[in-house]
């Protein structure tokens, strides 16, 4: 049935079901995107470093994060999640232009960026990273002058 080729089959094809009727429920898994199984989702340690939830908690005193692989938070498809630590999320955002021996050049870029009144936002986004970087650096960055 899903795959439209009914047209093709004789009605003999069909012993016992010859007036064109089905049991019930065999449509219910078709044209509607859902599985028969949804796999498990070990949501109880980080997948980069292997911290457990418990062991994020005793560090941390908070449950382990959820990352959005694709950085929009308003996509919670379960393929675009995932758990991560506190260290390995915070890494895992620090793009390596930030974090370049050349960050001179970045930075006075961000820096006159903000001041002209652009958001941390706009500036992640053209930097590739999330808006907490930004603002982390443009913090510390302020700080040192």
């Amino acid at each position: 049935m899903s795959r439209n080729e009914g047209d093709d089959l004789p009605v003999s094809a069909f012993s016992g079901m010859e007036d064109g009727s089905f049991p019930p429920g065999t449509t219910a898994f078709e044209k509607r995107g859902i599985a028969v199984m949804v796999p498990q989702w070990q949501m109880d340690k980080c997948i980069e470093c292997g911290m457990t939830d418990a062991e994020h908690k005793s560090k941390w005193n908070r449950p382990i994060t959820i990352d959005h692989k694709d950085r929009n938070r308003k996509n919670n498809s379960p393929e675009n999640l995932r758990t991560m630590c506190l260290s390995c999320h915070g890494r895992k955002d620090l793009i390596p232009e930030l974090t370049d021996k050349k960050i001179s050049n970045d930075r006075f870029d961000i820096m006159s960026s903000h001041a002209n009144g652009e958001t941390y936002k706009s500036i992640a986004l053209r930097y590739g990273c999330c808006q907490a970087t930004v603002c982390k650096w443009i913090k510390i960055w302020k700080g040192e002058n």
